[in-house]
């Protein structure tokens, strides 16, 4: 798995050899909003080569963090709670200080 095109180049997470058909990603290697590509290779019980996949697979990581767009929300005051998954945002303004220019927040 990979952040380049080709499911091998870039940020690289590797499983190894495995007997079994699946694979969980460690855990804090996949980031929100990265988009990632994966691949396999296969080879026979007791060989040392491999045979790479001639596809890739892609995914992105999305955990709806931050802003909630397409999502049902509910607000208070400057608080936002996105209904979807119990996130919740909150916009607060700094001072304004009055400048030559006008206000600066």
């Amino acid at each position: 798995m990979s952040t380049g095109f080709d499911g091998r180049t870039g940020s690289v997470a590797q499983s190894g050899c495995l007997p079994q058909s699946h694979w969980t990603v460690p855990r804090h290697v996949l980031q929100d909003g990265t988009r990632y590509t994966w691949t396999v290779e296969t080879s026979h019980e007791g060989s040392t080569t491999t045979n790479p996949a001639n596809w890739v697979g892609h995914f992105t990581v999305d955990r709806r963090m931050g802003n909630p767009g397409p999502t049902p929300t509910d607000s208070l005051g400057g608080v936002t709670v996105n209904l979807f998954n119990g996130n919740v945002r909150t916009d607060v303004s700094g001072p304004i200080f009055e400048t030559l220019g006008g206000p600066l927040a």
